[in-house]
C-alpha cells in the first residue's frame, strides 16, 4: 500500500466500508458542533467570549480532516471492489493470457505411436 500504511483500517474492503462510514459521520458531527460553537456558544459552560473562536475553529479543523480520510477510504472502496471484479471475470473468463481457449482445436490427426509400436513389449509367438 506504501504512503497509506498508517491506515491499517483500509487494507481491506470491510475495513475501508467501516473507517469511511465513521469518517463521514465523525466530519458531519465536527460540523454541527462547530456551527453549534459559533451560533450558541453562551449556552456551553465554560465558554467564554475569547475562546469560542479558538474552539470553532478547531472544530471545523478536525471535521476538514476527517473529511479527507472519508474520501481517502471511499478511493479505497472502490479499489478493493475494482479488484474483486477483476479478480470475478478473471475466474469465469475462458481467456489466459489473452488466447481465447475456446477458439483453439485440437489436432486430432496426428499419430500418437508409430505403426507397431508395442511399447518395449515383446510378442510371445
Amino acid at each position: 500500500m506504501g504512503v497509506f500504511d498508517c491506515l491499517v483500517c483500509c487494507r481491506t474492503k470491510n475495513g475501508s466500508i467501516c473507517c469511511s462510514l465513521f469518517s463521514f459521520i465523525a466530519a458531519i458531527f465536527l460540523s454541527l458542533l462547530g456551527h453549534l460553537l459559533g451560533s450558541q456558544y453562551e449556552y456551553i459552560h465554560g465558554m467564554t467570549v475569547y475562546n469560542f473562536e479558538d474552539a470553532k475553529h478547531n472544530s471545523f479543523m478536525c471535521a476538514a480532516i476527517y473529511a479527507g480520510i472519508w474520501v481517502i477510504c471511499t478511493v479505497f472502496v472502490f479499489y478493493h471492489t475494482s479488484i474483486e471484479r477483476k479478480a470475478l471475470v478473471d475466474a469465469h473468463s475462458n481467456s489466459r493470457l489473452g488466447i481465447e481457449l475456446d477458439s483453439i482445436q485440437p489436432d486430432n490427426n496426428f499419430q500418437m505411436m508409430p505403426e507397431g509400436y508395442t511399447g518395449g513389449l515383446v510378442a510371445v509367438r
